[in-house]
């Protein structure tokens, strides 16, 4: 191609060069703030007359509302109206606004005085401190009138402990504030708030203990949970019971063999009794061994039931697992029991890491061990009790001696130091199942259990599908309306699409469908077939909208299902 040359310049324009030098000689234009506008509306209005939609008085107010709205001072107050008929020592609460600066009043009734409580003393407004500046109490925050007489109320620099305060003719005195209040009067007021008066001191008032609030005796109706929750509840709710250790410790028992310690007559020293702790719901059976040509019949010497510890209401007051041991002394129904032996699932139970006292574990054994020198693994475990008695241990040292004096009588004492140390340290859950005590429950009350435990499996699954709904933040229309779209068969591909009918019904396939595919949920097969029994039962094997709401409903309750009743 042809070689055109360098560049021309532009060609130049009068009228931009001049206006471009005009440019270049003013000064950058400097951006007003808001100090800046606030000076120049004041200005103008000052020497022009002109007038803005809002005030820079208005606007300053209007900042202090936005940065201290919510924020409150509070004061305690009293008002002495003993001298007056039918008058009283009174208590109250103000509480002084920033935003606005009006104060509220607040009466703290006490308990059975015969007054309202929950009504205010005096309604949120600015409280006057002559009569003439009432007249303006009721002027809007950011319009206030220009009379003298409006600025006459009280302010955060006029409320301090041990001042009085005029509110409509009633004069209350300051005596506390909370901490909040004395840490904006120290940074923002400059103002440090003395110290707490004492009124009791000062009034000479004593203040009255709460009378005791103690549960009423039970009155043998029902159970004692029962009569417990009607005496804390107005709202009558059934008890709830404990359903995971109900599945864990159901069909457990600790036995023991037992004597009266000083029997009333010499022909009861004999009599020997089997004392039995059932472990699911801390009940206690007593039966009377039967001997021959003794005199005294066997059998059931106490029905299972709970038995008081000491005098007092509610399941602390009972019996306990931890109270049975091999030389233990209880007293039940009034008859004074010494336990002498037990079997292997008792001594093995108690000895588990899970059941020892607070603050004994496997380092804890052998720290105390080594501590106190005791190396020989044979060393009698009564002679280890001995020497640690010597060595003045503290309580967690106390806690392990009781516990290895425990253990000797429970193996009916020639126990070794390793013996113990390997019940300790050992898993001895493993070994449990082949050492339970086996009973049979009859056909109703077995039938009653299997129920039981499928209703709590079902349940347990539905949770699962309750929990992923809420973290998805979907409505139960519409997973309804979702497992409704699915297919209803392996064979059959088509669902119910494009539809929000109420009586639309899902079958257990779509159900078990969206639980897997659509909110990808691990469920256990157990969970799956009691899922299947539960809530898909031969009688209606489909759910429409309304049962499934129900359902889910009643899965947020599944803790406090109805006692066991057999069939």
């Amino acid at each position: 191609g042809h070689n055109l040359g360098p560049s021309l310049p532009y060609p130049t324009d009068q009228y931009f060069t001049e206006y471009r030098n005009r440019l270049e000689g003013k000064e950058p234009v400097r951006k007003m703030d808001w100090e800046d506008r606030d000076i120049k509306m004041g200005f103008e209005q000052a020497v022009m007359g002109k007038t803005f939609m809002h005030t820079p008085e208005e606007i300053a107010k209007t900042k202090r509302f936005l940065l201290d709205d919510k924020s409150v001072l509070m004061f305690k107050a009293i008002w002495e109206d003993r001298d007056s008929p039918h008058g009283d020592l009174r208590t109250f609460e103000v509480r002084f606004f920033l935003c606005d600066d009006t104060i509220e009043v607040i009466e703290r009734v006490k308990p059975n005085c015969g007054r309202n409580a929950g009504r205010a003393f005096a309604f949120r407004r600015r409280l006057p401190k002559t009569k003439d500046a009432a007249a303006h109490a009721f002027d809007l925050t950011f319009k206030q009138s220009k009379d003298p007489n409006s600025g006459r109320f009280y302010g955060a620099e006029d409320l301090v402990i041990g001042a009085y305060i005029n509110v409509y003719g009633r004069a209350l005195r300051l005596w506390d504030c909370d901490p909040f209040t004395r840490q904006h009067c120290r940074n923002v007021l400059g103002v440090e708030q003395p110290t707490a008066i004492d009124v009791d001191k000062e009034y000479g008032i004593a203040p009255k203990p709460p009378p005791p609030n103690y549960p009423p005796p039970f009155n043998n109706f029902g159970t004692e949970e029962d009569s417990l929750g009607n005496w804390k509840n107005l709202v009558l709710k059934p008890p709830k019971q404990d359903l995971r250790r109900w599945m864990e410790f159901d069909g457990k028992l600790l036995r023991f063999r037992a004597k009266f310690r000083k029997p009333p007559t010499s022909e009861d020293a004999d009599r020997t009794f089997m004392i039995v702790f059932y472990l699911g719901d801390d009940t206690i059976q007593v039966g009377e061994v039967a001997m021959r040509n003794s005199g005294m019949v066997g059998g059931c010497f106490l029905g299972r039931q709970r038995v008081k510890k000491y005098a007092g209401e509610g399941p602390l007051c009972n019996l306990t697992w931890r109270d049975f041991y091999v030389g233990a002394v209880v007293n039940i129904g009034g008859h004074i029991f010494e336990l002498t032996e037990t079997d292997e699932f008792t001594r093995r139970f108690r000895y588990q890491k899970y059941n020892l006292p607070y603050g004994i574990n496997e380092d804890v054994v052998l720290y105390y061990l080594a501590q106190w020198q005791l190396t020989d693994p044979n060393t009698d475990l009564q002679e280890v009790v001995a020497i640690g008695n010597t060595q003045e241990p503290d309580e967690t040292g106390r806690t392990l001696l009781g516990l290895m004096e425990m253990y000797n009588a429970d193996h009916g004492g020639g126990v070794c130091m390793k013996d113990f140390v390997q019940a300790i340290t050992g898993d001895a859950k493993r070994a449990l199942p082949e050492c339970e005590v086996e009973y049979t429950d009859s056909p109703s009350l077995a039938g009653a259990k299997a129920d039981r435990r499928r209703q709590i499996l079902a349940y347990s699954g539905a949770q699962k599908l309750q929990r992923e709904i809420t973290a998805r933040g979907l409505t139960l229309a519409d997973v309804h309306q979702l497992i409704t779209t699915l297919p209803v068969s392996k064979s059959d591909r088509t669902g119910n699409y494009a539809t929000n009918h109420l009586h639309v019904q899902f079958n257990s396939y779509q159900f078990f469908a969206a639980c897997h595919d659509m909110f990808r949920l691990d469920l256990d097969p157990d969970e799956v077939e009691a899922m299947q029994q539960e809530f898909f039962p031969p009688t209606n094997k489909t759910m429409p909208l309304q049962s499934f709401i129900t359902l889910m409903n009643r899965v947020k309750d599944y803790g406090g299902l109805p006692p066991l009743k057999p069939k």
